[in-house]
């Protein structure tokens, strides 16, 4: 949408504008800048997905494929007789941490065969292990549960048949109190009259403007094609704002088609306009809910810290920094698997590798 909603002074002297028009002007800027980030975000979210799917992930599996080789290398230096104790000792370290680093990703079963030759446990058992803890924990949980729910069966029904009533009866009784449980004053009950009227209201103002533009448009009595097409696609959106309580767009589709104009929209009345900044505060609120909730997943993923912004911009720059390390990560690997074929070099691999007091 193009159309900028703004309330212009006469003279464009902007001291002529009410407290009420600025925070209109302000609201209308703020949530067309809201949806344009709120719009990149997402668009650069889609982006990604397929990024990871054709470009990031298979540079991951050729990554965990050629470390994968290591693992054999390593076991057939082992089996070669060549090598002494203390470094045998080394190679099954190196074989085993491998394998650990690799499998979950790969779910390679020549892998795990080769880890289950050098480990004390199998594979599947190191898992079974790791899970086991848990899984008793929850099994004993749900049998309590089962043994409480059995138990109890008479009592959840009389409790469903009376659930209706005990509602009705709190209800009545907080209607006329507070929070705290004391009973409400009259300026409580006052403000909380307003707060409805208020609602009912800004309901009311969304609505109006979202009657006015489909009866404008409504497509079933359009007798030419072409034109009930026109009016179809624009009652479509009409409806989609109105949805979304997305009082923004409805007013600007009346600017656009011309069902309000400039001296309409500088015009409107006061209290109309407060409504409208109600109205236009809690859909720059709901907007900036959505804008979080995306940045989160994207700062999950890159491991971004709250603190530092983001912009696709500098994501993508990011994607293309990671995507290089791998390719160079795996140029790597590959020119170390050349090296690791001459047995002297091997042997002073294994020589600087140490084996920490956490190691098989």
């Amino acid at each position: 949408m193009s159309d900028q909603l703004r309330i212009l002074p006469q003279n464009d002297d902007l001291e002529l504008l009410s407290k009420t028009q600025i925070q209109f002007n302000t609201l209308t800027q703020k949530i067309e800048q809201q949806k344009a980030e709120l719009t990149a975000l997402q668009s650069f979210f889609a982006q990604l997905q397929t990024r990871i799917a054709k470009e990031i992930r298979p540079l991951y599996q050729q990554y965990y494929t050629v470390r994968g080789a290591l693992v054999h290398v390593f076991d057939q230096a082992y089996q070669s007789g060549f090598f002494r104790r203390k470094e045998l000792q080394k190679l099954s370290a190196l074989i085993q941490e491998l394998c650990l680093e690799i499998i979950p990703f790969t779910e390679d079963a020549a892998l795990i065969q080769v880890y289950d030759q050098y480990a004390d446990e199998t594979y599947t058992e190191r898992i079974e292990a790791a899970q086991q803890p848990k899984h008793k924990k929850t099994k004993q949980r749900d049998e309590d549960i089962a043994e409480e729910e059995l138990d109890d069966a008479s009592f959840y029904d009389d409790y469903d048949s009376m659930q209706d009533q005990w509602k009705e009866e709190a209800n009545r009784k907080n209607e006329k109190k507070s929070p705290s449980g004391k009973p409400k004053t009259a300026k409580q009950l006052e403000r909380e009259a307003q707060r409805l009227t208020n609602a009912q209201k800004m309901s009311k103002s969304v609505k109006e403007v979202y009657t006015a533009l489909v009866k404008a448009f409504h497509p079933d009595r359009e007798m030419d094609e072409t034109e009930k097409l026109r009016k179809t696609t624009i009652v479509q959106e009409v409806i989609s704002a109105y949805e979304k309580n997305d009082l923004l767009t409805l007013l600007q589709l009346q600017l656009q088609f011309e069902q309000i104009d400039q001296s309409h929209l500088n015009n409107v009345a006061e209290e109309q306009l407060k409504y409208y900044t109600k109205i236009l505060q809690k859909q720059s609120n709901q907007i900036q809910q959505e804008l979080q909730a995306i940045e989160q997943q994207l700062r999950q993923y890159f491991s971004i810290p709250a603190n530092q912004k983001i912009s696709p911009v500098i994501l993508d720059g990011m994607i293309v920094k990671d995507i290089k390390n791998i390719k160079k990560s795996i140029h790597s690997v590959r020119e170390n698997l050349k090296l690791l074929q001459d047995p002297s070099y091997l042997q002073a691999y294994i020589n600087h590798y140490e084996i920490s007091d956490d190691d098989y």
